[in-house]
């Protein structure tokens, strides 16, 4: 084999093995918010005003817009409906996502942890804004993984009230994971982007939603 040729293959070796590398670590980073103790800073402060708040002050409606608390949602786990304004007084993290989204997907295996330790406490909504995901495919997901917490498709309509009302959050940008926070003072909160253990979602609310405890 002449010199330039071998060159050339151990050039396309090392090439292969940067490229392995990077996979690997990518794969690695999407599934580094599996369940753990670690705490991050959990609220993401972008577009927050002086109290904290963001979007509108403590959960007004925006430009007369229907109040996103208000929309009614059915449940596709039991055919039941319900309104995020029917878990007042409880923390309530919205996460919007889809069928698609394997960093949701990761999200909701920590959320199921969450869910078995705090569901007494804390109300978790799932919402796929995923137009073309239908409802029978989301009710096989769920009970494929046995979730029990509030799943619901959205409406092309109710999500334009939940964008209007919500628009700081990236509620249809599902790959960073977005979930909204409603504390029982009824601010309204992002939290950071990407996959977050039980542990880390609980620490985000008790510091949001109680500083002074």
């Amino acid at each position: 084999m002449k010199a330039k040729e071998k060159i050339l293959y151990g050039a396309i070796a090392i090439l292969a093995v940067i490229v392995i590398v990077l996979a690997l670590v990518i794969i690695n980073t999407d599934r580094s918010g599996n369940d753990n103790n670690s705490v991050d800073n959990g609220v993401n402060n972008v577009n927050n005003n002086e109290d904290g708040n963001i979007f509108n002050d403590a959960g007004d409606i925006v430009d007369g817009a229907v109040d996103w608390r208000e929309l009614e949602f059915t449940d596709v786990r039991t055919g039941s409906t319900f309104k995020i304004s029917d878990f007042s007084g409880k923390p309530v993290i919205i996460h919007t996502f889809d069928l698609t989204c394997m960093s949701c997907e990761n999200q909701d295996g920590n959320s199921d942890i969450f869910y078995d330790k705090w569901n007494n406490t804390v109300v978790l909504v799932s919402l796929d804004v995923n137009q073309r995901d239908t409802e029978s495919a989301i009710l096989s997901y769920i009970a494929e993984n046995n979730y029990k917490w509030y799943f619901a498709s959205v409406s092309e309509s109710d999500l334009s009230v939940l964008n209007a009302n919500l628009a700081g959050s990236r509620i249809e940008s599902v790959q960073f994971v977005p979930r909204v926070l409603l504390c029982p003072d009824q601010k309204v909160y992002p939290i950071s982007d990407g996959v977050k253990g039980s542990s880390s979602m609980k620490s985000t609310i008790d510091r949001t939603c109680y500083p002074a405890n």
